[in-house]
């Protein structure tokens, strides 16, 4: 549901495609690029750890993201770094 929202409002603040789809991409490259590595990892940790560190961190990257969209300084920029860290 954040991927949805987010992409809907690059498209609603740029009217580009093409930037949506760039949000879109960054989104789930750290899944790509990263995706066996971790699972080795999260393999071995305890899990209940591992999902309230992302999930934490996840909220903080949210909490950031809204207060920079809030405050009218959310730049092109911030956004992708935004979708990079969501990912």
């Amino acid at each position: 549901m954040q991927s949805i929202a987010q992409d809907w409002l690059v498209y609603d603040l740029t009217h580009s495609s093409t930037c949506v789809g760039v949000t879109m991409a960054l989104q789930f490259l750290p899944i790509l690029s990263l995706g066996l590595y971790t699972g080795g990892v999260a393999d071995r940790r305890p899990k209940r750890r591992i999902l309230l560190t992302t999930q934490t961190l996840n909220a903080a990257a949210t909490a950031g993201a809204g207060r920079h969209h809030d405050r009218r300084r959310g730049t092109r920029r911030r956004r992708n770094a935004f979708a990079l860290l969501s990912g």
